[in-house]
């Protein structure tokens, strides 16, 4: 009985250089189907900044015609350890495409960080295959430092604008939620650590509350390995 706090070992980013050469073996067959990838993202605490640092040289370098890169990260620009989002978007996207010699390879970065913990209940414990590891008679709160919170929008090709926001904070009608309402962005980027994304599930339900009311298109982006748990 009770509760108790538990952390996300990242154990797939063992090996930093099988990463990047992952992402990038992407891009190149992404490009195979399409003429320019615009926009690389992540879903929650996939990266940590070091890596996302050298992922922005390397994704540009194999996509010239990138406009921004968000991930979900285990630390951000102050090398806190936190869950949070980094974007990095290139400044030729900010002017509307119209770059020159220098925007073409400057970079705007910032984080945003989680702004509520994920409590893991019975039925996610057995579905995830953790009861063997965290015991399914206690409620399971993330290890994770709330702060202030904060929403950052990005425009990009003059007229359009996206944020992002991370798993909960999609689910959550808190003052954020009013934010987003106001500013109405065109795109908002909802980065998971979850299962399958149906209709019938609980993403879709909250998503499709932003797309009624302002209208914004919204993306929810999972892991791959919860949804093969």
């Amino acid at each position: 009985p009770g509760w108790g706090n538990f952390e996300i070992e990242q154990e797939w980013l063992k090996s930093e250089k099988a990463v990047i050469n992952l992402v990038i073996s992407l891009i190149k067959e992404a490009q195979k189907d399409v003429e320019t990838v615009n926009a690389v993202v992540f879903p929650e605490l996939s990266l940590t900044y070091e890596i996302f640092q050298k992922l922005r040289t390397e994704i540009l370098n194999a996509e010239p015609n990138i406009e921004f890169i968000i991930a979900g990260s285990s630390s951000n620009c102050s090398g806190e350890q936190c869950n949070c989002v980094l974007t990095g978007i290139w400044e030729y996207a900010l002017s509307g495409g119209e770059s020159s010699p220098e925007s073409a390879t400057v970079s705007r970065l910032t984080s945003q960080k989680k702004h509520h913990r994920w409590r893991l209940e019975r039925n996610q414990l057995s579905d995830y295959g953790l009861s063997a590891r965290l015991h399914p008679g206690k409620d399971w709160w993330e290890q994770h430092q709330i702060s202030q919170r904060e929403l950052n929008f990005f425009q990009f090709r003059k007229s359009s604008v996206f944020a992002s926001l991370i798993c909960e904070d999609l689910a959550r009608n808190d003052p954020v939620h009013e934010v987003v309402r106001s500013v109405a962005p065109n795109i908002l980027f909802a980065l998971l650590m979850d299962g399958p994304q149906i209709p019938q599930r609980w993403p879709a339900r909250y998503a499709s509350t932003l797309a009624d009311d302002p209208g914004t298109s919204v993306l929810s982006f999972t892991s791959y390995g919860l949804i093969k748990r």
